[in-house]
């Protein structure tokens, strides 16, 4: 059964060359649903002022995979203790993205799924920051 949901995700970037933390957060809604043990939610981002991308997460309790379809494209798959590589698509060109993931946690209540990701990410085969995820998926 599908569901309404309203989606947060905060990520945070910790700099190692410039000294500064970047951290991002969104809101957005979406829908949730289950089908084969995995949950999936999809939802719609602005990129910029006309880009929309649509965003699908999958997930269970041991790994995370991120699509993304539009002007940015992307398909990062996040496992603890395993490194993955994947092509990041935009309007600009293509840059090679390295996830070498750390931690990948999952807490589900009610109406409610808490997910924290920790991993190192690589930018063309260079180390570039440690960086962290925080998503909450709870019913509208």
């Amino acid at each position: 059964m599908k569901r309404d949901v309203l989606v947060t995700i905060k990520g945070l970037q910790y700099a190692f060359t410039d000294g500064e933390d970047q951290r991002v957060e969104t809101i957005n809604r979406g829908t949730f649903y289950t089908r084969n043990n995995k949950n999936y939610v999809v939802y719609e981002e602005t990129m910029s002022e006309n880009e929309i991308v649509q965003s699908v997460l999958k997930f269970d309790e041991k790994q995370f995979e991120l699509n993304k379809k539009g002007s940015y494209s992307v398909h990062m798959t996040f496992e603890e203790g395993k490194k993955n590589y994947t092509a990041y698509k935009t309007p600009y060109g293509d840059v090679m993205i390295g996830i070498d993931t750390t931690a990948v946690m999952c807490k589900r209540a009610a109406d409610e799924i808490n997910m924290a990701i920790e991993y190192d990410m690589e930018v063309n085969y260079e180390h570039l920051a440690k960086c962290r995820i925080d998503m909450n998926v709870r019913s509208i």
